[in-house]
């Protein structure tokens, strides 16, 4: 399913080195006041969640790097994003605002373009 994801191919390819390594994964999505995400990938491997977890940190990373300085509310939204390892399992979560939210549907609308 990873070539149908939406964004640029060098992602898609990031994330396909590292997708060999997932076994299965959950998503989970609560809404209130703000959004709650919540992700669990279980790994065939230790090792293997910790490329997982150091691949998917790595991208946040470089995510941050590459967004200028006037888009402060995408800034936001990465720093929401926490990735864990525990064992051969990865966790990633996010507890966005009602704004960091709305910024985060915007900003995949044009990922899917």
């Amino acid at each position: 399913p990873l070539d149908r994801m939406p964004g640029s191919s060098d992602v898609r390819s990031a994330l396909s080195n590292i997708a060999d390594d997932i076994r299965s994964f959950n998503i989970g999505a609560g809404i209130d006041e703000g959004a709650h995400l919540q992700g669990t990938l279980a790994c065939d491997s230790e090792a293997g969640a910790k490329r997982v977890h150091d691949g998917l940190r790595g991208m946040i990373g470089l995510a941050r790097l590459m967004t200028r300085d006037n888009q402060l509310a995408r800034l936001k939204l990465y720093d929401a994003i926490q990735v864990d390892q525990d064992h051969s399992t990865v966790r990633v979560h996010a507890d966005l605002s009602a704004a960091e939210a709305d910024s985060a549907i915007t900003m995949l609308q044009g990922l899917a373009r």
